[in-house]
Protein backbone atom coordinates (compact mmCIF):
# COMPACT_ATOMS: atom_id res chain seq x y z
CA UNK A 1 0.00 0.00 0.00
CA UNK A 2 1.39 3.34 -1.02
CA UNK A 3 1.90 6.14 1.45
CA UNK A 4 -0.69 8.32 -0.32
CA UNK A 5 -3.44 5.69 0.10
CA UNK A 6 -2.48 5.19 3.73
CA UNK A 7 -2.72 8.91 4.33
CA UNK A 8 -6.19 9.02 2.71
CA UNK A 9 -7.40 6.15 4.94
CA UNK A 10 -6.10 7.93 8.02
CA UNK A 11 -7.92 11.16 7.07
CA UNK A 12 -11.19 9.25 6.46
CA UNK A 13 -10.84 7.44 9.79
CA UNK A 14 -10.23 10.73 11.57
CA UNK A 15 -13.34 12.29 9.97
CA UNK A 16 -15.41 9.28 11.03
CA UNK A 17 -14.18 9.72 14.61
CA UNK A 18 -15.19 13.40 14.53
CA UNK A 19 -18.65 12.55 13.18
CA UNK A 20 -19.08 9.85 15.82
CA UNK A 21 -17.96 12.30 18.51
CA UNK A 22 -20.55 14.83 17.32
CA UNK A 23 -23.23 12.13 17.18
CA UNK A 24 -22.51 11.21 20.81
CA UNK A 25 -23.78 14.61 22.02
CA UNK A 26 -27.40 15.66 22.31
CA UNK A 27 -29.08 19.04 22.75
CA UNK A 28 -31.67 19.81 25.44
CA UNK A 29 -35.18 19.79 24.06
CA UNK A 30 -38.11 21.30 25.96
CA UNK A 31 -41.37 19.41 26.13
CA UNK A 32 -44.22 20.73 24.02
CA UNK A 33 -46.67 22.93 25.94
CA UNK A 34 -50.18 22.16 24.70
CA UNK A 35 -52.39 25.16 23.83
CA UNK A 36 -54.03 26.73 26.87
CA UNK A 37 -56.85 29.20 27.32
CA UNK A 38 -55.61 32.43 28.88
CA UNK A 39 -57.91 35.22 30.05
CA UNK A 40 -57.00 38.82 30.92
CA UNK A 41 -59.43 40.80 33.06
CA UNK A 42 -59.27 44.59 33.50
CA UNK A 43 -61.69 47.29 34.61
CA UNK A 44 -60.13 50.37 33.02
CA UNK A 45 -57.69 52.98 34.22
CA UNK A 46 -56.06 53.97 30.95
CA UNK A 47 -53.89 52.45 28.24
CA UNK A 48 -51.00 51.74 30.64
CA UNK A 49 -53.19 49.03 32.22
CA UNK A 50 -53.80 47.34 28.85
CA UNK A 51 -51.28 47.72 26.04
CA UNK A 52 -48.29 46.02 27.60
CA UNK A 53 -50.39 43.05 28.73
CA UNK A 54 -51.95 42.82 25.26
CA UNK A 55 -48.41 42.60 23.85
CA UNK A 56 -47.79 39.61 26.13
CA UNK A 57 -51.10 38.03 25.09
CA UNK A 58 -50.17 38.48 21.45
CA UNK A 59 -46.86 36.70 22.08
CA UNK A 60 -48.69 33.88 23.88
CA UNK A 61 -51.07 33.62 20.92
CA UNK A 62 -48.08 33.24 18.60
CA UNK A 63 -47.01 30.30 20.78
CA UNK A 64 -50.31 28.56 20.12
CA UNK A 65 -52.39 29.64 23.12
CA UNK A 66 -55.92 31.06 22.99
CA UNK A 67 -56.13 34.53 24.55
CA UNK A 68 -59.14 36.62 25.56
CA UNK A 69 -59.59 40.12 26.98
CA UNK A 70 -62.41 40.56 29.50
CA UNK A 71 -63.13 44.22 30.17
CA UNK A 72 -65.78 46.89 30.42
CA UNK A 73 -67.35 47.95 27.15
CA UNK A 74 -65.67 51.35 26.84
CA UNK A 75 -62.22 49.74 27.16
CA UNK A 76 -62.65 46.89 24.66
CA UNK A 77 -61.55 49.30 21.89
CA UNK A 78 -58.00 49.23 23.29
CA UNK A 79 -57.60 45.75 21.79
CA UNK A 80 -58.48 46.90 18.26
CA UNK A 81 -54.84 46.63 17.15
CA UNK A 82 -54.68 43.02 18.38
CA UNK A 83 -57.13 41.08 16.18
CA UNK A 84 -55.74 37.72 17.32
CA UNK A 85 -57.00 38.41 20.86
CA UNK A 86 -60.65 37.64 21.45
CA UNK A 87 -62.65 40.24 23.43
CA UNK A 88 -65.64 39.83 25.71
CA UNK A 89 -67.33 42.73 27.56
CA UNK A 90 -67.83 42.18 31.26
CA UNK A 91 -68.68 44.38 34.24
CA UNK A 92 -70.81 47.03 32.54
CA UNK A 93 -70.20 49.86 30.12
CA UNK A 94 -67.93 52.25 32.05
CA UNK A 95 -64.38 51.83 33.32
CA UNK A 96 -63.64 52.24 37.01
CA UNK A 97 -62.78 55.95 36.70
CA UNK A 98 -66.16 56.73 35.15
CA UNK A 99 -68.40 54.28 36.98
CA UNK A 100 -69.32 56.54 39.92
CA UNK A 101 -72.08 59.14 40.02
CA UNK A 102 -71.84 62.62 38.51
CA UNK A 103 -70.91 64.22 41.83
CA UNK A 104 -68.18 61.63 42.41
CA UNK A 105 -66.84 62.24 38.90
CA UNK A 106 -66.76 65.96 39.58
CA UNK A 107 -64.74 65.40 42.75
CA UNK A 108 -62.45 62.92 41.01
CA UNK A 109 -61.79 65.47 38.28
CA UNK A 110 -60.88 67.92 41.05
CA UNK A 111 -58.44 65.33 42.45
CA UNK A 112 -56.98 64.75 38.98
CA UNK A 113 -56.00 68.45 39.03
CA UNK A 114 -53.27 67.65 41.60
CA UNK A 115 -55.33 68.98 44.52
CA UNK A 116 -54.73 67.76 48.05
CA UNK A 117 -57.37 65.24 49.08
CA UNK A 118 -57.85 63.32 52.28
CA UNK A 119 -56.82 59.69 51.52
CA UNK A 120 -59.98 58.23 53.00
CA UNK A 121 -62.10 60.73 51.06
CA UNK A 122 -60.35 59.58 47.89
CA UNK A 123 -60.97 55.96 48.86
CA UNK A 124 -64.67 56.69 49.35
CA UNK A 125 -64.77 58.18 45.82
CA UNK A 126 -62.84 55.50 43.94
CA UNK A 127 -63.89 52.27 45.66
CA UNK A 128 -67.65 52.57 44.96
CA UNK A 129 -66.87 52.95 41.25
CA UNK A 130 -64.31 50.16 41.40
CA UNK A 131 -66.85 47.80 43.02
CA UNK A 132 -70.04 49.19 41.51
CA UNK A 133 -70.81 46.09 39.42
CA UNK A 134 -68.83 43.69 41.60
CA UNK A 135 -71.61 41.15 42.25
CA UNK A 136 -72.56 40.73 38.59
CA UNK A 137 -68.93 40.94 37.50
CA UNK A 138 -67.86 38.24 39.96
CA UNK A 139 -70.65 35.92 38.78
CA UNK A 140 -69.81 36.63 35.13
CA UNK A 141 -66.16 35.78 35.72
CA UNK A 142 -67.09 32.55 37.49
CA UNK A 143 -69.37 31.58 34.59
CA UNK A 144 -66.85 32.55 31.90
CA UNK A 145 -64.04 30.68 33.62
CA UNK A 146 -66.16 27.53 33.62
CA UNK A 147 -67.78 28.04 30.21
CA UNK A 148 -64.56 28.97 28.39
CA UNK A 149 -62.58 26.39 30.39
CA UNK A 150 -59.91 28.97 31.15
CA UNK A 151 -56.59 27.51 32.32
CA UNK A 152 -54.98 30.65 33.76
CA UNK A 153 -56.22 34.17 34.42
CA UNK A 154 -54.28 37.43 34.28
CA UNK A 155 -55.94 40.24 36.24
CA UNK A 156 -55.16 43.94 36.37
CA UNK A 157 -54.37 45.18 39.87
CA UNK A 158 -57.70 47.05 40.04
CA UNK A 159 -59.82 44.17 38.66
CA UNK A 160 -61.09 43.00 42.05
CA UNK A 161 -63.83 40.67 40.77
CA UNK A 162 -61.38 39.03 38.36
CA UNK A 163 -58.90 38.35 41.16
CA UNK A 164 -61.53 37.05 43.58
CA UNK A 165 -63.22 34.80 41.00
CA UNK A 166 -59.88 33.33 39.90
CA UNK A 167 -58.94 32.66 43.51
CA UNK A 168 -62.31 31.02 44.20
CA UNK A 169 -61.84 28.84 41.09
CA UNK A 170 -58.38 27.75 42.31
CA UNK A 171 -56.80 28.69 38.99
CA UNK A 172 -53.26 30.02 38.53
CA UNK A 173 -53.37 33.80 38.98
CA UNK A 174 -51.19 36.57 37.57
CA UNK A 175 -51.74 40.17 38.72
CA UNK A 176 -50.43 42.93 36.46
CA UNK A 177 -49.41 46.45 37.42
CA UNK A 178 -47.03 49.23 36.48
CA UNK A 179 -45.84 49.63 40.05
CA UNK A 180 -45.04 47.38 42.98
CA UNK A 181 -47.59 47.41 45.78
CA UNK A 182 -47.80 43.95 47.36
CA UNK A 183 -46.16 43.09 50.71
CA UNK A 184 -43.68 40.75 49.01
CA UNK A 185 -42.39 43.64 46.89
CA UNK A 186 -41.93 46.20 49.66
CA UNK A 187 -39.57 46.81 52.55
CA UNK A 188 -40.01 48.99 55.61
CA UNK A 189 -38.16 51.80 53.81
CA UNK A 190 -40.12 51.68 50.52
CA UNK A 191 -43.54 53.36 50.49
CA UNK A 192 -46.48 52.57 48.23
CA UNK A 193 -49.48 53.84 50.18
CA UNK A 194 -50.69 56.41 47.64
CA UNK A 195 -52.38 58.84 47.84
CA UNK A 196 -51.15 58.97 51.45
CA UNK A 197 -47.50 59.74 50.67
CA UNK A 198 -45.66 61.02 47.61
CA UNK A 199 -42.14 59.97 48.60
CA UNK A 200 -41.02 56.63 47.11
CA UNK A 201 -38.86 55.83 50.16
CA UNK A 202 -38.54 56.94 53.77
CA UNK A 203 -35.03 58.27 53.06
CA UNK A 204 -36.17 61.90 52.75
CA UNK A 205 -39.32 61.67 54.89
CA UNK A 206 -39.57 63.42 58.24
CA UNK A 207 -40.49 61.49 61.37
CA UNK A 208 -43.96 63.04 61.20
CA UNK A 209 -44.43 61.89 57.59
CA UNK A 210 -43.29 58.39 58.51
CA UNK A 211 -45.75 58.28 61.40
CA UNK A 212 -48.53 59.39 59.03
CA UNK A 213 -47.54 56.66 56.59
CA UNK A 214 -47.71 53.97 59.29
CA UNK A 215 -51.05 55.37 60.48
CA UNK A 216 -52.62 55.27 57.01
CA UNK A 217 -51.30 51.75 56.43
CA UNK A 218 -53.74 50.55 59.09
CA UNK A 219 -56.36 53.30 58.95
CA UNK A 220 -57.26 52.97 55.24
CA UNK A 221 -58.20 49.25 55.42
CA UNK A 222 -60.04 49.86 58.71
CA UNK A 223 -62.19 52.63 57.23
CA UNK A 224 -62.65 50.81 53.90
CA UNK A 225 -64.21 47.85 55.68
CA UNK A 226 -66.83 50.20 57.08
CA UNK A 227 -67.95 51.64 53.76
CA UNK A 228 -71.57 50.88 52.94
CA UNK A 229 -70.88 49.06 49.66
CA UNK A 230 -73.13 46.25 48.36
CA UNK A 231 -70.03 44.39 47.18
CA UNK A 232 -68.88 43.98 50.78
CA UNK A 233 -72.18 42.33 51.71
CA UNK A 234 -71.83 39.92 48.79
CA UNK A 235 -68.22 39.12 49.74
CA UNK A 236 -69.22 38.32 53.33
CA UNK A 237 -72.05 36.07 52.15
CA UNK A 238 -69.80 34.10 49.79
CA UNK A 239 -66.70 33.84 51.96
CA UNK A 240 -64.61 36.15 49.78
CA UNK A 241 -61.98 38.34 51.40
CA UNK A 242 -63.29 41.86 51.95
CA UNK A 243 -61.87 44.48 49.59
CA UNK A 244 -60.27 47.06 51.84
CA UNK A 245 -57.88 48.93 49.55
CA UNK A 246 -57.48 50.41 46.06
CA UNK A 247 -55.49 47.41 44.91
CA UNK A 248 -55.68 43.79 45.92
CA UNK A 249 -52.71 41.89 47.28
CA UNK A 250 -52.60 38.14 46.99
CA UNK A 251 -50.12 35.84 48.64
CA UNK A 252 -50.07 33.13 45.94
CA UNK A 253 -50.34 35.23 42.76
CA UNK A 254 -47.42 36.06 40.51
CA UNK A 255 -47.14 39.82 40.12
CA UNK A 256 -46.01 41.00 36.70
CA UNK A 257 -44.70 44.56 36.95
CA UNK A 258 -44.10 46.63 33.83
CA UNK A 259 -41.24 48.60 35.30
CA UNK A 260 -37.59 48.43 36.30
CA UNK A 261 -35.25 49.58 39.05
CA UNK A 262 -34.29 53.20 38.67
CA UNK A 263 -37.94 54.10 38.18
CA UNK A 264 -38.66 51.97 41.25
CA UNK A 265 -36.38 52.06 44.32
CA UNK A 266 -33.86 49.23 44.21
CA UNK A 267 -34.41 46.67 47.01
CA UNK A 268 -34.98 42.92 47.46
CA UNK A 269 -38.11 41.46 45.86
CA UNK A 270 -40.04 38.32 46.70
CA UNK A 271 -39.92 35.30 44.34
CA UNK A 272 -43.47 35.97 43.10
CA UNK A 273 -42.65 39.52 41.94
CA UNK A 274 -41.33 39.77 38.39
CA UNK A 275 -40.05 43.01 36.86
CA UNK A 276 -40.67 42.36 33.15
CA UNK A 277 -40.65 45.92 31.82
CA UNK A 278 -40.39 48.25 30.18
CA UNK A 279 -42.60 46.67 27.51
CA UNK A 280 -42.89 48.68 24.31
CA UNK A 281 -45.50 48.21 21.61
CA UNK A 282 -44.38 46.59 18.36
CA UNK A 283 -45.73 49.41 16.19
CA UNK A 284 -46.29 53.14 16.77
CA UNK A 285 -47.84 55.88 14.65
CA UNK A 286 -45.37 57.77 12.46
CA UNK A 287 -45.05 61.57 12.35
CA UNK A 288 -47.46 63.43 10.15
CA UNK A 289 -45.81 65.35 7.28
CA UNK A 290 -46.51 68.66 9.06
CA UNK A 291 -44.97 67.48 12.34
CA UNK A 292 -42.00 65.94 10.56
CA UNK A 293 -41.29 69.21 8.74
CA UNK A 294 -41.61 71.17 11.99
CA UNK A 295 -39.24 68.86 13.87
CA UNK A 296 -36.72 68.84 11.02
CA UNK A 297 -36.68 72.63 11.09
CA UNK A 298 -35.57 72.84 14.73
CA UNK A 299 -32.86 71.31 16.89
CA UNK A 300 -33.95 71.70 20.56
CA UNK A 301 -37.67 71.00 20.84
CA UNK A 302 -39.65 70.76 24.09
CA UNK A 303 -42.70 68.50 23.97
CA UNK A 304 -45.59 68.87 26.47
CA UNK A 305 -48.42 66.35 26.94
CA UNK A 306 -50.37 65.16 29.98
CA UNK A 307 -52.05 61.88 29.12
CA UNK A 308 -55.63 60.67 29.19
CA UNK A 309 -56.85 61.36 32.72
CA UNK A 310 -54.74 64.22 34.12
CA UNK A 311 -56.61 67.52 34.02
CA UNK A 312 -54.39 70.65 33.79
CA UNK A 313 -56.07 73.82 35.03
CA UNK A 314 -56.03 77.15 33.22
CA UNK A 315 -53.37 78.37 35.66
CA UNK A 316 -51.27 75.23 35.15
CA UNK A 317 -51.33 75.86 31.42
CA UNK A 318 -50.63 79.57 31.76
CA UNK A 319 -47.63 79.04 34.05
CA UNK A 320 -46.15 76.33 31.83
CA UNK A 321 -46.56 78.58 28.77
CA UNK A 322 -44.74 81.42 30.55
CA UNK A 323 -41.91 79.12 31.65
CA UNK A 324 -41.51 77.71 28.14
CA UNK A 325 -41.61 81.16 26.52
CA UNK A 326 -38.85 82.36 28.86
CA UNK A 327 -36.67 79.36 27.95
CA UNK A 328 -37.39 79.98 24.28
CA UNK A 329 -36.27 83.60 24.56
CA UNK A 330 -33.13 82.53 26.43
CA UNK A 331 -32.26 80.00 23.71
CA UNK A 332 -32.36 76.92 25.96
CA UNK A 333 -34.95 75.46 23.58
CA UNK A 334 -35.89 76.61 20.09
CA UNK A 335 -39.42 75.19 19.64
CA UNK A 336 -42.39 73.70 21.49
CA UNK A 337 -44.84 70.96 20.52
CA UNK A 338 -47.87 70.91 22.82
CA UNK A 339 -50.46 68.11 22.62
CA UNK A 340 -53.57 69.37 24.42
CA UNK A 341 -56.44 66.90 24.74
CA UNK A 342 -59.86 68.26 23.86
CA UNK A 343 -60.79 68.40 27.56
CA UNK A 344 -57.64 70.40 28.41
CA UNK A 345 -57.23 74.20 28.31
CA UNK A 346 -55.73 75.45 25.05
CA UNK A 347 -52.26 76.94 25.66
CA UNK A 348 -51.94 80.48 24.35
CA UNK A 349 -48.49 81.25 22.98
CA UNK A 350 -48.41 84.71 21.42
CA UNK A 351 -45.82 86.87 19.70
CA UNK A 352 -44.63 90.20 21.04
CA UNK A 353 -46.35 91.97 18.14
CA UNK A 354 -49.67 90.12 18.30
CA UNK A 355 -51.85 88.78 21.10
CA UNK A 356 -53.60 86.30 18.80
CA UNK A 357 -50.92 84.94 16.47
CA UNK A 358 -49.11 81.76 17.50
CA UNK A 359 -45.33 81.98 16.88
CA UNK A 360 -43.81 79.88 14.11
CA UNK A 361 -41.80 77.87 16.63
CA UNK A 362 -44.94 76.62 18.44
CA UNK A 363 -46.89 73.58 17.20
CA UNK A 364 -50.27 72.97 18.89
CA UNK A 365 -52.13 69.71 18.33
CA UNK A 366 -54.92 67.73 20.05
CA UNK A 367 -53.21 64.37 19.58
CA UNK A 368 -49.61 63.63 18.72
CA UNK A 369 -47.78 60.45 17.64
CA UNK A 370 -45.84 60.57 20.88
CA UNK A 371 -43.28 57.81 20.36
CA UNK A 372 -42.36 59.14 16.92
CA UNK A 373 -41.94 62.64 18.35
CA UNK A 374 -39.75 61.41 21.19
CA UNK A 375 -37.58 59.40 18.80
CA UNK A 376 -36.81 62.45 16.64
CA UNK A 377 -33.19 63.69 17.09
CA UNK A 378 -34.40 67.27 17.66
CA UNK A 379 -36.31 66.35 20.84
CA UNK A 380 -34.65 68.08 23.82
CA UNK A 381 -37.03 67.36 26.72
CA UNK A 382 -40.46 66.01 27.53
CA UNK A 383 -42.81 67.84 29.92
CA UNK A 384 -45.13 65.11 31.17
CA UNK A 385 -47.58 64.16 33.90
CA UNK A 386 -45.38 61.17 34.74
CA UNK A 387 -47.57 58.34 33.45
CA UNK A 388 -45.78 55.02 33.13
CA UNK A 389 -46.18 54.69 29.36
CA UNK A 390 -44.97 58.23 28.70
CA UNK A 391 -41.94 57.83 30.97
CA UNK A 392 -40.95 54.53 29.34
CA UNK A 393 -41.28 55.94 25.82
CA UNK A 394 -39.19 58.99 26.69
CA UNK A 395 -36.40 57.04 28.34
CA UNK A 396 -36.34 54.42 25.58
CA UNK A 397 -35.60 57.34 23.24
CA UNK A 398 -33.15 58.89 25.75
CA UNK A 399 -35.17 62.07 26.25
CA UNK A 400 -34.84 63.93 29.60
CA UNK A 401 -38.04 64.45 31.58
CA UNK A 402 -39.61 67.33 33.43
CA UNK A 403 -42.53 65.91 35.42
CA UNK A 404 -45.62 67.94 36.29
CA UNK A 405 -47.42 65.27 38.37
CA UNK A 406 -51.15 65.16 39.04
CA UNK A 407 -52.32 62.08 40.97
CA UNK A 408 -51.78 58.43 41.87
CA UNK A 409 -48.22 57.18 41.50
CA UNK A 410 -47.16 60.18 39.39
CA UNK A 411 -45.73 62.22 42.34
CA UNK A 412 -43.67 59.20 43.40
CA UNK A 413 -42.46 58.64 39.83
CA UNK A 414 -41.50 62.32 39.60
CA UNK A 415 -39.29 61.97 42.65
CA UNK A 416 -37.65 58.84 41.26
CA UNK A 417 -36.89 60.75 38.04
CA UNK A 418 -35.03 63.37 40.06
CA UNK A 419 -33.35 60.76 42.26
CA UNK A 420 -32.02 58.89 39.21
CA UNK A 421 -30.93 62.19 37.58
CA UNK A 422 -33.17 61.56 34.58
CA UNK A 423 -34.75 64.99 34.84
CA UNK A 424 -36.60 67.05 37.41
CA UNK A 425 -40.10 67.84 38.67
CA UNK A 426 -42.14 70.46 40.45
CA UNK A 427 -44.23 69.59 43.50
CA UNK A 428 -47.76 70.38 42.33
CA UNK A 429 -49.70 69.31 45.42
CA UNK A 430 -51.81 72.31 46.46
CA UNK A 431 -49.51 74.43 44.29
CA UNK A 432 -49.64 78.20 44.78
CA UNK A 433 -49.47 80.20 41.56
CA UNK A 434 -46.95 82.81 42.66
CA UNK A 435 -43.87 84.42 41.13
CA UNK A 436 -41.76 82.03 43.21
CA UNK A 437 -43.55 79.03 41.70
CA UNK A 438 -43.12 80.42 38.19
CA UNK A 439 -39.42 80.94 38.83
CA UNK A 440 -39.08 77.36 40.12
CA UNK A 441 -40.91 76.02 37.08
CA UNK A 442 -38.78 78.04 34.67
CA UNK A 443 -35.56 77.02 36.41
CA UNK A 444 -36.56 73.34 36.40
CA UNK A 445 -37.26 73.29 32.66
CA UNK A 446 -33.97 75.09 31.97
CA UNK A 447 -32.09 72.59 34.14
CA UNK A 448 -33.52 69.57 32.30
CA UNK A 449 -32.88 71.14 28.90
CA UNK A 450 -29.26 72.13 29.56
CA UNK A 451 -27.70 70.13 32.40
CA UNK A 452 -24.95 67.77 31.12
CA UNK A 453 -25.30 65.40 34.11
CA UNK A 454 -28.96 64.80 33.30
CA UNK A 455 -28.12 64.29 29.63
CA UNK A 456 -25.39 61.78 30.50
CA UNK A 457 -27.60 59.87 32.98
CA UNK A 458 -30.43 59.66 30.46
CA UNK A 459 -28.08 58.31 27.78
CA UNK A 460 -26.90 55.48 30.04
CA UNK A 461 -30.26 54.69 31.61
CA UNK A 462 -31.97 54.88 28.23
CA UNK A 463 -29.54 52.30 26.88
CA UNK A 464 -30.44 50.03 29.81
CA UNK A 465 -34.14 50.55 29.04
CA UNK A 466 -33.55 49.51 25.43
CA UNK A 467 -31.74 46.34 26.52
CA UNK A 468 -34.49 45.38 28.97
CA UNK A 469 -37.19 46.17 26.40
CA UNK A 470 -35.54 43.93 23.81
CA UNK A 471 -37.02 40.73 25.29
CA UNK A 472 -39.48 42.19 27.78
CA UNK A 473 -42.56 40.73 26.07
CA UNK A 474 -40.91 37.32 25.88
CA UNK A 475 -40.01 37.50 29.60
CA UNK A 476 -43.62 38.22 30.44
CA UNK A 477 -44.89 35.39 28.23
CA UNK A 478 -42.29 33.00 29.67
CA UNK A 479 -43.45 33.84 33.20
CA UNK A 480 -47.08 33.09 32.29
CA UNK A 481 -46.10 29.80 30.63
CA UNK A 482 -43.96 28.85 33.62
CA UNK A 483 -46.98 29.28 35.88
CA UNK A 484 -49.14 27.29 33.45
CA UNK A 485 -46.88 24.23 33.66
CA UNK A 486 -45.52 24.70 37.18
CA UNK A 487 -48.68 25.46 39.13
CA UNK A 488 -50.50 22.85 41.19
CA UNK A 489 -53.96 23.61 42.58
CA UNK A 490 -53.65 27.20 41.48
CA UNK A 491 -50.23 28.01 42.91
CA UNK A 492 -46.55 27.40 42.27
CA UNK A 493 -45.25 25.91 45.54
CA UNK A 494 -41.60 26.23 44.50
CA UNK A 495 -42.02 30.04 44.33
CA UNK A 496 -43.50 30.42 47.80
CA UNK A 497 -41.27 32.30 50.23
CA UNK A 498 -40.03 29.88 52.89
CA UNK A 499 -40.40 32.69 55.41
CA UNK A 500 -44.18 32.37 55.14
CA UNK A 501 -43.91 29.05 56.99
CA UNK A 502 -42.02 30.57 59.91
CA UNK A 503 -43.42 32.10 63.05
CA UNK A 504 -43.07 35.90 62.85
CA UNK A 505 -40.64 36.00 65.80
CA UNK A 506 -38.51 33.26 64.28
CA UNK A 507 -38.57 34.79 60.79
CA UNK A 508 -36.97 37.98 62.11
CA UNK A 509 -34.74 36.20 64.67
CA UNK A 510 -36.57 38.02 67.46
CA UNK A 511 -36.59 34.84 69.56
CA UNK A 512 -32.78 34.78 69.43
CA UNK A 513 -32.65 38.47 70.24
CA UNK A 514 -34.97 37.88 73.19
CA UNK A 515 -32.72 35.08 74.48
CA UNK A 516 -29.64 37.31 74.18
CA UNK A 517 -31.38 40.21 75.93
CA UNK A 518 -32.69 37.96 78.70
CA UNK A 519 -29.23 36.43 79.06
CA UNK A 520 -27.59 39.87 79.24
CA UNK A 521 -30.21 41.04 81.72
CA UNK A 522 -29.63 37.91 83.82
CA UNK A 523 -25.86 38.36 83.77
CA UNK A 524 -26.32 42.02 84.67
CA UNK A 525 -28.58 41.08 87.58
CA UNK A 526 -26.04 38.51 88.83
CA UNK A 527 -23.26 41.09 88.52
CA UNK A 528 -25.23 43.72 90.46
CA UNK A 529 -26.02 41.19 93.19
CA UNK A 530 -22.35 40.15 93.37
CA UNK A 531 -21.23 43.77 93.73
CA UNK A 532 -23.85 44.38 96.41
CA UNK A 533 -22.69 41.26 98.25
CA UNK A 534 -19.04 42.37 98.14
CA UNK A 535 -19.95 45.84 99.44
CA UNK A 536 -22.03 44.30 102.23
CA UNK A 537 -19.14 42.05 103.33
CA UNK A 538 -16.75 45.03 103.38
CA UNK A 539 -19.13 46.96 105.62
CA UNK A 540 -19.28 44.03 108.03
CA UNK A 541 -15.46 43.84 108.20
CA UNK A 542 -15.23 47.56 108.92
CA UNK A 543 -17.70 47.21 111.76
Amino acid sequence: MSMSKLLIYLVIALCCQIVQADDSKISPKAAFIPPKKIGFGATGGGSSHYFWVLEILQELHSRGHNTTLYSRTDSIRLASDYPQIETKPIGGDLNLLAAGGKEDLKQLRYYFQHRGLDPFHFLSLVMPGQLKNYTEEYKDYMNLIQKDKVDIVICDMFAVACIDATDSSRLPLVITSTLTYSPDSLTNYVTKQFPCVDEPTTETMTIWQRLQYIFYTFYIPYKARRLDIPAHTFQKQHGVSLTDHFYITHHRAIKLVNNMFGLEPARPLGPLVQFVGPIMRQKYHALTPALAAFMDGHSRVAYAAFGQHAVPTDLDTSFLVKALMYNLHQGHIDAVVWAAAKSHPVPRFTTSSSSTTTPDNIFLIHWAPQFALLSHPSMALFITHGGTGSVHEALFNKVPLFVFPFFGDQPSTARMIRRSQLGDFIDTKDMQYTDTTLEELTRGIRYVATDPTVRRSVQHFGAAVQVRARRAVQRGADTVEELIVGAMDGEAPYLMDVGNNLWWFKRHDLDLLAIVLIGCAGMGWVGVKAIQSIKFKRKIKIL
